[in-house]
C-alpha cells in the first residue's frame, strides 16, 4: 500500500538526502514503486529483483540484510547508500530514463511540507553527477537518439519543401546548388 509523499520525504531526509538531491530522491522513489515500500519488481531483463521505496536491486544483496527493505526508513538508508556508492542517481532506470521528472512537482511539495524543510525550486539535480556521466547517460538514452533522428528528417523534409515551393524561377543556381549539398550531406550522414 502506498505511503504519503511526506512520509517518503520525510524518511529521505532521515537517511541522508538533501538539497536537490532530497527532491531528486523523493521523485524517484515515487516513480520506481509508485510510493509503494512492500514493492517488488522480479521483471529485470538479467534475472535480478528490486526491493522497496527505492526498488534496490539484489545486486546489492549485502546491503538488503542490513535491515528490512519493506521498512521506509531502512529502505531510503540502502538508497543513500547506493547513491553515494554511485555518486549520484545513475543505478536508478526511472532516473536515467527521466521518468521520475514527472514525480519532481510532487516531490517539491513534499519535501516542503515535511519538518525542517527548505523548499527549493533550484532544478532537482544531483550536485554528485559530473558532467561526463550526464553526458553519457543522455547518450545511452533512446529518446535522444529518437529526438535526433526526429530533428534530422524534420529539417530534411524543411529544406526539400523550401525547394519545391521555390521552383525553378525563383531561386538563383547558387542558392539552388547549396540546399542541393546541404540535404545531400544531410542524407549521408
Amino acid at each position: 500500500m502506498p505511503i504519503s509523499d511526506s512520509e517518503i520525504a520525510n524518511v529521505a531526509r532521515q537517511a541522508g538526502f538533501a538539497g536537490p538531491d532530497l527532491v531528486t530522491a523523493v521523485a524517484v522513489a515515487m516513480s520506481e514503486s509508485r510510493s509503494n515500500p512492500t514493492a517488488v519488481n522480479r521483471r529485470n531483463r538479467d534475472g535480478t529483483a528490486d526491493f522497496g521505496l527505492w526498488q534496490i536491486n539484489s545486486v546489492h544483496g549485502a546491503l538488503l540484510k542490513q535491515g528490512n527493505w519493506q521498512n521506509p526508513l531502512d529502505n531510503a538508508r540502502m538508497a543513500k547508500r547506493v547513491f553515494d556508492d554511485a555518486k549520484g542517481f545513475t543505478p536508478w532506470t526511472d532516473y536515467k530514463n527521466g521518468k521520475y521528472r514527472m514525480y519532481v512537482p510532487r516531490a517539491i511539495t513534499a519535501v516542503g511540507s515535511t519538518p525542517g524543510a527548505a523548499v527549493t525550486n533550484a532544478p532537482p539535480t544531483s550536485t554528485s553527477t559530473n558532467g561526463a556521466e550526464t553526458f553519457a547517460g543522455t547518450l545511452t538514452n533512446a529518446g535522444t537518439w529518437q529526438r535526433v533522428g526526429l530533428f534530422l528528417i524534420g529539417a530534411f523534409l524543411f529544406l526539400l519543401g523550401l525547394m519545391r515551393m521555390t521552383g525553378d524561377n525563383q531561386l538563383s543556381g547558387t542558392t539552388k546548388t547549396l540546399l542541393r549539398a546541404v540535404v545531400t550531406k544531410r542524407m549521408s550522414k
